[in-house]
């Protein structure tokens, strides 16, 4: 187990990872470091780590503390990663130590896929998407109503494309 105190004992390896399912009742103010992971650790850390997330921008300086048990969490400074990216139930987190006191954290939506770059870092997104429409009763009645006002058949749109707001969305 490592020692409590200034520094801490961590995997040397550039190979190491370790993954955790986001649940927001346990993990939005600090996520617990597998102790398998620690017990594998053959340098010290600082109290401090980096988590750089895979958008390569930003980075966020966030506590290591120790409990009484020996466990070891993620806490000052993860309320603002959680918050930034947006974090919901279920979705998949990646640590992958990055030598320099740094994690690169990889996060997977709800289902199964890397999340999108883009949707971490906007509220709403615009996109043009095509609108099929299936039925027709209600711009049929008013086409009805405009042949009989003008004398003229007009006829509804089958096919049309649009601008709409999507909430952010996990990719």
């Amino acid at each position: 187990m490592a020692k409590r105190g200034r520094r801490k004992k961590i995997v040397s390896s550039e190979e190491a990872e370790f993954f955790k399912v986001f649940l927001p009742d346990l993990h939005s103010q600090q996520l617990m470091i597998p102790p398998d992971f620690i017990t594998h650790f053959s340098r010290t850390i600082r109290e401090r780590v980096i988590l750089k997330d895979t958008t390569g921008g930003k980075i966020w300086h966030v506590s290591v503390d120790q409990n009484r048990d020996g466990e070891f969490f993620l806490k000052n400074g993860w309320p603002s990663f959680v918050s930034h990216h947006r974090l919901t139930l279920g979705e998949f987190l990646v640590f992958k130590y990055d030598k320099c006191y740094s994690f690169l954290v990889k996060i997977y939506g709800i289902n199964g896929c890397k999340r999108d770059v883009f949707a971490a870092n906007h509220d709403i997104t615009t996109a043009r998407v095509k609108v099929e429409e299936e039925n027709y009763a209600e711009e049929e009645i008013n086409a009805a109503k405009q042949q009989t006002n003008s004398g003229k058949i007009a006829r509804p749109p089958r096919n049309r494309e649009t601008e709409v707001s999507l909430g952010t969305t996990n990719v």
